[in-house]
């Protein structure tokens, strides 16, 4: 093939990608759409091969897909396309001519372009992917109700008012033997509420979970009331606390020793202040600047979040202000830019609410789909039925984008750090 022919090749891939969508689904199918000319058989854009491709080279393709590099990104994805002529599936395919061999030999010699960057985009956890049959995330909300009554709640009063638990059914000691049912997976669990921790069995079920090697991880909205029960009852470092700083209720002071008692057993995933007025507020009177606090704590190892206020809307000017500190696509994302209806999504395979009655569904259907003290469960790759997916634990499961549903709250710790770097905020 020459090298006309190859320039259409990588031209082809690159219009292919641009002019469909930003997904990894359609990465796939553009980049066999620039192949087919120099093959001899009808190529499935379903193709398995190519989606070993994509896994293998996850870190490649996240990384430019997070710095916009779209032409760069299909350009090496056709070149290693051939590059993997050892893989056996290739190798097969050359050998009964169904691959043109020149093409892939002109691919071969074809030099791949680095990636310009400073700092590293993912870590080794991100390389399992999307891709990877053995994750799958449980999500559990032990009650609704809530001991703070902060301004600027999302809930509504009658959400916060629920008195259900998942203890209404089942004993933590059952809950905690019902996990075991799935060793098979590397389970990441989420909690959130209300207030988690506002049961005693809330920290019960977490040590005994936590105990389990099958799993990984698990996030816990917290809202920084409990800290001191919490490590000294379920510590451990598999335990990611996503910890509200709610100014209206802890002062600088006492957030700073709260988390950094969390910190000490390696359990704060992030301090998440939210910026409502009533936060705002809070630092213009006690004379504290956001950016000298984010560094303050970045200085200890802990990651300070400034989240938007839902209240403001997708607001350009707030938008604007809260980009400084948070990627403009999780922005996004968060405030349904991206109408996720339709989306191709990996949360029918990987993503589950487990009820109180221990029924299991994902979001992406009203199905029951298995039942958690049985140990059942249907997984199926299906499309997004919902015209927003507006949390940060379940749009990184949708396949147009590079975000990581493994460890999720530590990958998007990690792009909004980079993030900040780039925008200046912090200072190493």
């Amino acid at each position: 093939m020459n090298n006309n022919n190859y320039e259409s090749l990588k031209q082809g891939a690159v219009t292919n990608w641009l002019k469909e969508d930003t997904s990894l689904y359609l990465l796939k199918k553009a980049i066999l759409k620039a192949i087919k000319p120099f093959t001899r058989q009808q190529v499935d854009f379903n193709n398995e091969l190519v989606s070993k491709i994509i896994e293998m080279d996850r870190q490649l393709v996240e990384a430019k897909l997070e710095f916009g590099l779209r032409h760069k990104l299909v350009e090496d994805m056709v070149v290693n396309l051939a590059q993997r002529i050892q893989i056996p599936e290739i190798e097969k395919a050359v050998d009964e001519k169904n691959i043109d061999g020149g093409a892939v030999a002109a691919l071969t010699a074809t030099n791949r372009t680095a990636i310009d960057i400073q700092q590293p985009i993912v870590n080794s956890d991100k390389l399992m992917g999307k891709l990877n049959g053995r994750h799958v995330v449980f999500r559990f909300v032990p009650t609704m109700l809530c001991n703070l009554r902060c301004s600027y709640c999302f809930l509504c009063k009658e959400e916060k008012q629920d008195k259900a638990t998942m203890f209404d059914h089942f004993t933590a000691d059952e809950w905690i033997k019902a996990m075991g049912n799935y060793a098979e997976y590397d389970v990441d669990f989420y909690m959130w509420g209300g207030e988690p921790f506002l049961l005693e069995d809330t920290r019960k079920i977490v040590k005994g979970f936590t105990e389990y090697d099958h799993v990984v991880y698990g996030r816990i909205d917290h809202n920084m009331t409990m800290v001191e029960k919490i490590v000294r009852d379920c510590p451990s470092s598999k335990v990611k606390i996503n910890a509200s700083w709610h100014t209206e209720t802890y002062n600088f002071e006492q957030i700073v020793e709260k988390a950094m008692l969390l910190k000490s057993k390696n359990m704060i995933g992030m301090l998440n202040f939210v910026a409502s007025d009533a936060s705002m507020d809070y630092l213009k009177k006690h004379n504290l600047d956001l950016n000298w606090l984010i560094n303050f704590f970045a200085e200890r190892g802990i990651f300070m979040n400034v989240a938007g206020d839902f209240s403001k809307g997708n607001d350009a000017a707030y938008r604007e202000f809260i980009t400084q500190y948070t990627t403009n696509k999780d922005w996004d994302y968060i405030h349904n830019v991206y109408p996720s209806k339709g989306v191709a999504c990996d949360a029918g395979t990987s993503f589950f609410t487990v009820f109180h009655d221990g029924s299991i569904k994902s979001c992406a259907s009203d199905e029951v789909v298995g039942n958690f003290f049985e140990g059942t469960l249907k997984r199926e790759v299906r499309t997004c039925p919902h015209e927003s997916c507006l949390s940060l634990v379940s749009y990184c499961h949708q396949l147009d984008n590079e975000f990581s549903p493994v460890k999720h709250l530590d990958d998007y710790v990690l792009r909004n750090t980079i993030h900040r770097r780039k925008t200046g905020i912090l200072r190493s």
